[in-house]
């Protein structure tokens, strides 16, 4: 009884699916780490440009003898500006009225800011999509003004990569499907070969030199109407 071999499809869909996923698991690591090394350079460069924006905001508010009037008119929508007295209360907030918000002297950029003259924090929102960046430096008064500015976190910087992903695996796709439909073809004929070998030993068949176009057949395979041909 004489085997087919498999099915030419049937290794070149095996090929495509081990190319396609081994050619993805790459791009997927690579995107990943990609983004947290964005999210960190971001990071480093939104610090030093706060730390920066702070004590020139400290230094100028050292030389007013009204700090709240003069935090009022500095228009910075990009960044949150918070005067906060010596026992962590809210003197001012350019994002919400001071009354409403809770005693500031438990965090850790203003303790820090309170016992060496500057702090920061950072903090990612509970989602991953956000990072706020703080930094507090104490005032000649004893008052701590602080800074704090949002970045995306790598959730958002994932979702921005996310057309691009898609059309890379689109890409991958097709490549890896056309590489399939070439890469099966020698082991498909390795395969024929092997298959007419057995057959042409088990019949105790002459086995004449091999040809790549060879009709074999033999008084028992005439019978059955079985022919090999590449």
């Amino acid at each position: 009884m004489v085997f087919a071999p498999q099915g030419k499809h049937t290794l070149s869909h095996r090929v495509f699916v081990t190319i396609f996923v081994c050619a993805m698991a790459v791009i997927v690591a690579f995107t990943v780490l990609g983004a947290f090394f964005v999210q960190n350079t971001l990071a480093d460069a939104t610090s030093a440009n706060l730390a920066q924006e702070t004590e020139l905001i400290a230094a100028a508010l050292d030389e007013q003898q009204e700090p709240i009037p003069f935090l009022r008119s500095l228009d910075r929508e990009d960044l949150r500006i918070t005067l906060i007295n010596k026992d962590g209360s809210v003197a001012y907030d350019n994002e919400a009225s001071p009354s409403t918000l809770p005693n500031h002297g438990d965090r850790p950029e203003v303790i820090e800011a309170f016992e060496s003259g500057s702090g920061s924090a950072e903090r990612a929102s509970s989602t991953l999509d956000e990072i706020m960046l703080y930094r507090a430096v104490t005032l000649d008064n004893g008052q701590v003004v602080r800074l704090a500015q949002a970045q995306p976190g790598v959730a958002a910087i994932l979702l921005s990569m996310l057309a691009p992903m898609l059309l890379i695996a689109a890409a991958g796709a097709v490549l890896s499907f056309f590489m399939a439909r070439v890469s099966p073809v020698p082991s498909s004929r390795r395969c024929k070969r092997w298959i007419w070998i057995t057959h042409a030993v088990a019949m105790s068949t002459p086995m004449p030199r091999w040809s790549p176009c060879l009709s074999v057949s033999s008084r028992s395979a005439r019978n059955s109407s079985a022919k090999w041909r590449c």
